[in-house]
């Protein structure tokens, strides 16, 4: 669905808001230390007040995060989706499995292959 980098927060916003169980899995391409926090927990030590900031928060990335991600994929072709990646992690996406980059793009690895070809990447 993404690719989440160093430094990021990732969430299933259902499960944020309705305490359901989570259903989004990571998967890490690089050696990588993941903090997991429970729901319940990251509530109790929160507080109402700063549980909701940030929740709001969360909600308003992955909002616009959806919405930048839909948008592209209506108007954009998987080149020029291609270029906004790169241009977004120039360094963190070259250690990225390119049949990873292909599934995102929606692409073969064939097609993924020939625009890198294109682009002399």
């Amino acid at each position: 669905m993404a690719f989440t980098f160093a430094d990021d927060i990732d969430c299933c916003p259902t499960a944020l808001l309705s305490s359901q169980p989570n259903n989004f899995t990571i998967e890490a391409v690089l050696d990588s230390e993941v903090l997991i926090c429970d729901f319940v927990d990251f509530k109790k030590v929160a507080g109402k007040d700063e549980f909701f900031t940030f929740a709001s928060d969360i909600l308003i990335h992955y909002s616009k995060f959806l919405e930048t991600q839909s948008i592209e994929l209506l108007s954009l072709t998987a080149e020029q989706r291609y270029c906004n990646l790169i241009a977004q992690q120039p360094d963190k996406i070259k250690v990225v499995p390119l049949s990873f980059i292909a599934s995102y793009l929606g692409i073969t690895l064939e097609r993924l292959s020939r625009i890198r070809k294109k682009l002399k990447i």
